[in-house]
């Protein structure tokens, strides 16, 4: 329905201000923000979706559903099955399927990843795209120097606060 007819949305002022309000009415009642988009009580984060945004593997099951395999090679798998459930009856169940590029897996880590308001291990880069810090080196060192990223210590960890400017 939203594709076709999408909704008149508020202008940005306005935006800001329920997000305001509904970020004061959550976390009065106890609730945290994790993601970009989610709060929840502590230890009640949906570990379903902080798999997405940690970039772990999922499987796509049912009409219109996406998958992420990562395979024990570091060849990191996107499915995509048929949308419409009289294909998927027929038995047309996958609709595309692609590997990652080698250069795409930074932009896809770090595309989920910093939906997430924690801060991010240095090794989890590493461990999940199969590539070393230094492929993405000179970009976290300009984000840093535009303070658009920002190290949260020295014992390890990828800066992970965003900002936009």
């Amino acid at each position: 329905m939203f594709g076709s007819r999408p909704p008149v949305l508020p202008d940005d002022d306005a935006l800001w201000d329920i997000f305001e309000q509904g970020h004061q009415l959550l976390s009065a009642a106890g609730y945290q923000q994790y993601e970009t988009s989610a709060y929840a009580k502590p230890g009640f984060q949906c570990q379903h979706n902080l798999n997405y945004w940690r970039f772990g593997d999922y499987l796509g099951i049912g009409c219109g559903a996406h998958g992420k395999i990562t395979f024990p090679d570091g060849r990191i798998l996107r499915t995509a099955k048929t949308r419409h459930p009289r294909g998927y009856m027929e038995g047309r169940y996958l609709e595309r399927q692609h590997d990652v590029e080698e250069a795409d897996k930074p932009f896809e880590f770090f595309m989920n990843r910093f939906r997430l308001l924690e801060a991010a291990p240095r090794a989890e880069f590493s461990r999940y795209t199969g590539l070393e810090e230094a492929a993405i080196r000179p970009q976290l060192d300009a984000a840093i120097a535009r303070a658009t990223c920002r190290k949260t210590s020295r014992t390890g960890r990828l800066p992970s606060t965003v900002s936009c400017s």
